[in-house]
């Protein structure tokens, strides 16, 4: 809380003496801000950002941020700031069945003081309210349905209720903007408000007081089922693949996953998603960590899952010490097969995310990186190339130690000029198996021109599904980018594991209809996600259909 006359007017945005603000106060947008869910639960809200998206002293900010602590809708961690409070479907539920109380005595309070201009106003919400449920309207219905509460509070003339209520509601305000949210829920809730108002203009306090209990029991069991729903919907609502995909795909590798075990929540584990993709004629996977190797995890799972090959990889982040040829040594060693150049800590992927952080959803990787910072466990960006455009010894040497291995070199995050200088070096050492890791990506955005060159040269692009899936470059920009280059040279793969994706096992056959639908031939796509994967995942030692649709490719 404020603790002063003058704190309190910076917590509204004021300096002290001057005048009240016309617009909202500071505290009042970061508020309906987190309750209209602009920041999402566990997001740091960061004093210097707020301050210039509401155009706000840091003081006021900072003070804002205390009084909503106050009130539960944010949380202060030692050592990693604030963050909106995630109030979880049980606490909801708790606060639902307090509003259940206090609400009914308000409800009974109302009964006893209700005049008859004011028993005619709640008439007027409660048409208001069915008006909304006859059109679909369910904005509307929400905005009605908030009014109709916060009139009976007034008139209740409870004001310790009322502050109660008040508080009690911005806290749980997220789950129930996403019940209300239902098309199906106004006409359930309607009579049950309508109740409430019949109560109450009737001068009726135990009935008031029964029939708001009722419609908040009905608003915890209609929590139970939404939360239920919202979840199988965020992890189910995905497209399907075609059973022709799915023939299309059989004995592919996808070599770009991530799952867990991990150091950040993941939609499936490895031991449960091998058995899936056994099922669906998938040969196996790449298991891909931007931050631990998963050589000997991927042992496990072959053990776990006999006749399933999982594979294993390193990819050279500050976790193992960036270009560190005796962590890739160690790798092979232990049955890895494919070294990512950096990623999260590449010099270009720390450029590209704090000149653009990728708008309101950053990647879980990016928050993960925003947490090790604030506990001063950062790593430095892990550099490749010299300042003279040469690749640095410790880069030489790691190349050295892929191709003594027959390892697959994968480009990570690294710029388009950095993958070019990269790729000539390690060609020169003998490396045989080259993929440009997901070319279209925000931060390689590689031209097509630079693609045929690298195509050239012999190093396979790698075609994700996230990369256009997530909206980060178009389908048709996609498609048509592996036209110019050619199938003989594109190697599909997922990228998948993220909770909010589609399952794992579908990603190689999501793709393989939507290159169906845009004119690809069966072979064209067996060639990108067969042939070429299982090159990459070190299964087989040529390369082979390099002039497979050279007759009847795309176009």
């Amino acid at each position: 809380m404020p603790r002063s006359f003058q704190d309190a007017q910076l917590v509204n945005g004021t300096e002290p003496n001057a005048p009240a603000p016309e617009r909202p106060t500071i505290l009042e947008m970061i508020r309906e801000a987190i309750m209209r869910g602009e920041f999402v639960p566990d997001q740091r809200l960061v004093e210097a950002d707020l301050s210039e998206r509401f155009s706000a002293s840091r003081s006021a900010v900072r003070f804002a941020l205390l009084q909503l602590t106050s009130e539960g809708l944010v949380e202060r961690i030692p050592h990693r700031g604030a963050r909106v409070r995630a109030v979880s479907l049980d606490e909801a539920i708790e606060i639902t069945e307090v509003r259940m109380v206090v609400e009914g005595l308000c409800a009974a309070k109302a009964a006893e003081r209700v005049t008859d201009a004011e028993a005619m106003d709640l008439r007027r919400i409660g048409i208001r309210m069915a008006d909304a449920v006859t059109v679909g309207d369910v904005l509307g219905y929400s905005e009605a349905n908030r009014l109709l509460h916060q009139r009976i509070r007034e008139l209740s003339g409870q004001a310790t209720a009322a502050r109660v209520l008040e508080h009690l509601r911005a806290q749980s305000v997220r789950h129930q903007f996403r019940l209300a949210m239902q098309p199906e829920r106004p006409g359930v809730s309607l009579p049950e408000h309508q109740a409430i108002i019949d109560a109450i203009c009737s001068r009726d306090p135990i009935a008031a007081e029964a029939a708001t209990r009722l419609h908040l029991t009905s608003v915890i069991d209609a929590l139970r089922t939404t939360s239920i729903t919202t979840i199988e919907t965020d992890m189910d609502n995905h497209p399907t693949p075609s059973e022709r995909a799915r023939e299309i795909v059989k004995g592919a590798y996808d070599v770009h996953i991530h799952v867990a075990p991990d150091v950040m929540r993941r939609r499936i584990d490895d031991l449960t998603l091998a058995p899936r993709f056994a099922e669906v004629g998938l040969a196996g996977f790449v298991l891909k960590s931007h931050y631990l190797p998963t050589g000997e995890r991927a042992a496990v799972v072959r053990a776990a899952v006999p006749g399933f090959s999982a594979v294993g990889a390193i990819t050279l982040n500050g976790s193992v010490g960036g270009m560190n040829p005796i962590a890739v040594e160690l790798a092979a060693r232990s049955g890895a097969q494919v070294v990512w150049m950096p990623t999260v800590d590449s010099a270009n992927q720390r450029e590209c995310t704090e000149r653009d952080p990728e708008g309101a959803r950053p990647p879980m990787w990016a928050l993960l990186q925003e947490e090790l910072r604030d506990e001063g466990m950062a790593a430095d960006p892990v550099e490749v190339v010299g300042s003279d455009g040469r690749v640095l010894e410790a880069t030489r040497q790691v190349l050295r130690v892929i191709a003594k291995h027959d390892m697959t070199l994968a480009t990570g995050h690294l710029s388009a000029a950095e993958i070019d200088t990269v790729v000539d070096a390690a060609l020169v050492v003998g490396v045989r198996r080259i993929v440009v890791t997901h070319p279209e990506f925000t931060s390689q955005r590689v031209a097509i021109d630079m693609q045929r060159r690298l195509a050239a040269k012999g190093a396979l692009l790698e075609r994700c599904f996230t990369t256009p899936y997530t909206r980060k470059v178009s389908w048709e920009l996609w498609l048509e980018t592996i036209r110019a280059v050619g199938p003989e040279h594109s190697v599909l793969s997922s990228d998948l594991g993220q909770p909010f994706n589609p399952p794992v096992e579908d990603g190689l056959a999501l793709l393989a209809d939507r290159l169906l639908a845009a004119g690809f031939t069966e072979d064209e796509i067996r060639l990108m996600a067969v042939h070429n994967s299982r090159w990459l995942a070190g299964v087989d030692d040529q390369r082979v259909g390099l002039d497979l649709t050279a007759a009847g490719r795309s176009s």
